[in-house]
């Protein structure tokens, strides 16, 4: 079941951002090196399970980034030390420490948080600042927004865990979703349900039915999205590269 929800699944390195999340696995693998190098085996045994469970579910990605940035720096640092070509850059940097404790280096940090707040906000007045349309159904949301207006309202939809939880933000709650990110909330029953629809596997139209979904939003090549075409119960509405709308007919 965990298998179809998106946070417990291993981070996909075709995704858009993923050479940062390849940096820092490359930064850590390194770090690691380095701390049992310097028999520091405690923090190396924790870089070696953060490793591992960043790389076995991608939910723990930040936490390892949190966790293990600090300390792989400092060994790379201690072990960049011993090197004489980076005993130049190591002064430089000791200077800019130094430096820093004179003048009060919280005061350019806040200078900085305070000009990315304001630079937010205005780019969020232009209208620039919102989800990626090219991972999240964005456009589709746009067309379902406007079913809303209708006497009836939205009804529920089922869509992927990563996309309810854009839903019920783009929505407000207003619109019902089948499923959402937070697994541990819907417990075994609607997490085998919701494997059952997602997978197509026998019994998934009436699930669908059980639980009133009027519309479905799924990636056009899914298996789902096949199958949904071929269903006399279900019409297509809307499609784009991204998400494709079904609405149930009968």
């Amino acid at each position: 079941v965990m298998d179809h929800i998106s946070e417990f699944r291993s981070f996909s390195f075709h995704s858009p951002g993923a050479l940062y999340v390849e940096l820092f696995l490359a930064v850590a693998a390194l770090g690691t090196v380095s701390l049992f190098k310097q028999r520091a085996f405690g923090p190396a045994l924790l870089s070696v399970g953060m490793l591992h469970l960043s790389l076995y579910s991608a939910r723990h990605l930040p936490t390892a980034a949190v966790l293990l940035l600090p300390l792989s720096v400092a060994a790379l640092t201690r072990e960049a030390r011993t090197w004489p070509a980076m005993r130049r850059f190591l002064d430089y940097s000791d200077r800019l420490r130094a430096i820093d404790s004179r003048i009060y280096g919280i005061v350019p940090i806040m200078l900085v948080l305070a000009l990315t707040a304001v630079g937010v906000n205005a780019l969020s007045g232009a209208g620039r600042v919102g989800f990626d349309a090219g991972t999240f159904p964005v456009r589709a949301a746009d067309f379902l927004e406007q079913r809303t207006r209708e006497p009836d309202g939205l009804g529920r939809v089922f869509a992927t865990d990563q996309w309810s939880g854009y839903l019920i933000y783009r929505f407000a709650g207003d619109s019902k979703v089948f499923i959402d990110g937070r697994s541990d909330f819907y417990g075994q029953n609607i997490l085998e349900s919701y494997a059952r629809i997602v997978e197509v596997r026998p019994g998934w139209e009436a699930v669908l039915k059980q639980y009133d979904v009027r519309f479905v939003m799924v990636p056009p090549d899914s298996a789902l999205a096949a199958s949904l075409q071929l269903s006399g119960a279900w019409k297509r509405i809307y499609s784009d590269p991204v998400a494709a709308v079904y609405e149930r007919i009968s």
